[in-house]
């Protein structure tokens, strides 16, 4: 995402490529979603055998 731009003596002039951010930001997106649902589900799980076992 970094493109490495040229150099000047001992510094490198570089710019972010910022346009592939949301790409990121969507896949993030849709693995939260799936790990939040997932572990809702889990909780839910285990609070009834915890109340089952009670």
């Amino acid at each position: 995402m970094i493109d490495q731009g040229r150099e000047k003596g001992h510094e490198r002039f570089c710019h972010a490529q910022l346009d592939k951010l949301g790409e990121i930001a969507l896949w993030v997106h849709q693995y939260r979603r799936f790990w939040n649902t997932s572990l809702d589900k889990l909780e839910a799980l285990l609070r009834n055998e915890d109340e089952q076992t009670k």
